[in-house]
């Protein structure tokens, strides 16, 4: 009987793993070994027959990655440029076929056809690299030179908005990029003064909790501070920050606020929180860039359209960037640049910057642009973008304008493109006002 009993135990032991392989939610779920990061570990599985032209995107939409990046038409890939559109192909991070046996080959038309344009998984790369190096390789297979922090942290991003599944090798190959994306303290950099935790902290008029508030920062963001100072002790402290508020000095407690080591963000992972200002090194070295609006750029206090405007750029002038950043998207585009001014960070819309001189505006140019091959991804077929124009001088800023009171196309793009008036492409396909700029 006891040989029985022995034998009966083992029988259970056997049945619980047995059935613990076979359904994962009973043995993966309880403990999140089935997650990674947010999105479930599983295996590749074509549910449905695989068919490129679920698939299709617009050409137009190479206008929309270009804008995103400043107006540049490089690939962060390799951190090369290129001279023409035509020398480029649009690369797919998560290649569609990827993602089609990730999930997609479950989803509807309409959310295949929204992930073929979504601009997050969307960069440029150049016809070699994306025909015969990346083709349809997942991250456990192929890795950029260049830029692999935000390869993977995009990758990361795509996954979760269309929950898409990912195989154990690639997390794994993540994980190996990640563990060299942990900020590193550098005694050379000067430290940032941020907004401890998550809510807001009082800035009064002066250094006592009795004098009268006149502002609050929010959590995370970055203090432009003068100096520490002694003040009336708060819960038995007397430290205080003079911090630089538009025109004035506001004081905060110093147990409010925390030191950072800044780092360096070559290419944008994050969206900062509305009304606060990334973390960046004043210090750092600077890229010169001009300013390519029709008349002006503005340049505000964060990388928000509704933060302070510090001070504005006219066209062609010349600005230091210290580094990209990602912001509030105007049109489609989250990209801006953070540029330093005097002893202070300005943050300037992307596209508003070029490394190149604009053109007068009294002979506006007209950027280059031609049809080309389609990549290994298999381009749509759809006709490519024709050329925009940029625009003089005699447009302005109206969002409130109709498409039918445009006095031309290239007051269309102006309006979508510079002023950011996303009404102007109702459909998002980065063509505005259809009915006068046929065909893109």
């Amino acid at each position: 009987m006891r040989r029985n009993l022995f034998a009966g135990l083992l029988f259970a032991m056997a049945a619980l793993t047995f059935f613990g392989l076979l359904l994962p939610g009973l043995s993966l779920a309880q403990d999140g070994s089935g997650l990674w990061r947010g999105i479930r570990v599983a295996p590749e599985n074509r549910c449905s027959p695989y068919d490129r032209d679920d698939y299709r995107y617009s050409q137009s939409v190479e206008l929309r990655i270009i804008a995103r990046e400043g107006s540049q038409i490089c690939s962060p890939y390799t951190n090369e440029c290129f001279a023409s559109r035509s020398e480029t192909d649009i690369e797919h991070i998560i290649a569609v076929s990827e993602a089609h046996d990730s999930g997609l080959c479950a989803a509807s038309a309409r959310v295949r056809a929204q992930f073929a344009s979504d601009l997050r998984n969307l960069t440029l790369a150049s016809p070699a690299l994306n025909r015969y190096q990346k083709v349809a390789k997942d991250a456990a297979d192929w890795l950029p030179a260049q830029n692999r922090c935000w390869f993977a942290n995009q990758i990361i991003t795509v996954r979760r908005a269309y929950d898409l599944s990912i195989d154990r090798r690639e997390a794994n190959a993540l994980d190996r990029v990640l563990a060299a994306c942990e900020p590193a303290v550098e005694a050379n950099l000067t430290p940032v003064h941020l907004v401890a935790g998550s809510g807001t902290v009082n800035a009064r008029a002066c250094a006592d909790t009795a004098c009268e508030l006149v502002t609050r920062f929010q959590g995370g963001q970055a203090l432009d501070v003068i100096e520490e100072v002694e003040g009336v002790a708060w819960r038995g402290d007397s430290r205080w920050l003079k911090v630089r508020h538009e025109e004035d000095e506001v004081y905060v407690h110093a147990a409010l606020v925390r030191l950072v080591a800044p780092t360096v963000t070559p290419w944008p992972t994050s969206t900062p929180a509305p009304g606060s200002a990334p973390v960046v090194n004043p210090n750092q070295a600077t890229t010169r860039y001009y300013v390519v609006a029709p008349t002006h750029a503005n340049a505000r206090s964060c990388p928000q359209t509704t933060c302070r405007i510090v001070t504005s750029f006219a066209r062609g002038n010349e600005v230091a960037v210290l580094q990209r950043v990602s912001g509030q998207s105007v049109s489609g585009n989250s990209t801006w640049q953070a540029v330093k001014h005097g002893s202070q960070v300005v943050y300037v819309h992307g596209p508003l910057l070029s490394r190149s001189r604009p053109a007068p505006v009294s002979a506006p140019a007209r950027q280059a642009g031609s049809r080309k091959a389609g990549s290994s991804q298999g381009q749509s077929g759809a006709a490519a973008a024709q050329p925009t124009a940029v625009p003089g001088p005699q447009f302005s800023c109206d969002c409130s304008k109709s498409c039918s009171a445009m006095a031309s196309c290239e007051e269309a793009r102006f309006q979508l493109n510079t002023c950011g008036c996303s009404r102007r492409d109702s459909d998002r396909d980065g063509v505005p006002c259809e009915s006068i700029c046929p065909g893109g």
